[in-house]
């Protein structure tokens, strides 16, 4: 009986392992402004992780491009700590729109939704964390 139990666990671990979503492109803002990497481990979850480098659960799933902070998946390589030197933070307050943010900092609204893995432009929310390139 141990042996089917341990075999079921590995398969499902390793199913796991094979499943987990691609991280981020080498060559976008983000992945080039990280300056530290975490993998996630069996039974991590977000909030411990964020708590763990010192940032907020939002923080951690905005940077990472994670919409469900309750589904995180073992093996995925989640960046932790950004460089300041590639560009900055800001966090979307009430009324604001990802065009207008754009045009603030210099930036195409496309690009910007690029580098935030933003798939619908009109749709951003108070709070939501979004990195914002040097020029």
């Amino acid at each position: 009986m141990k042996r089917i139990i341990s075999a079921i666990l590995i398969a499902l671990l390793a199913a796991l392992a094979f499943a987990a979503p691609a991280t981020a492109d080498s060559g976008d803002a983000v992945s080039a402004a990280c300056a530290q990497r975490y993998t996630v481990q069996v039974g991590d979850q977000l909030g411990k992780i964020a708590a763990r480098y010192g940032t907020t659960t939002s923080a951690l799933a905005s940077l990472n491009g994670i919409s469900n902070i309750n589904r995180i998946y073992y093996g995925t390589s989640l960046c932790v700590k950004v460089s300041s030197s590639n560009g900055f933070y800001y966090t979307v307050q009430n009324g604001d729109m990802l065009s207008k943010i754009a045009q603030r900092y210099g930036w195409s609204t496309s690009y910007l939704a690029s580098v935030n893995k933003i798939s619908n432009t009109n749709k951003i929310y108070r709070g939501q964390v979004l990195f914002i390139p040097n020029r």
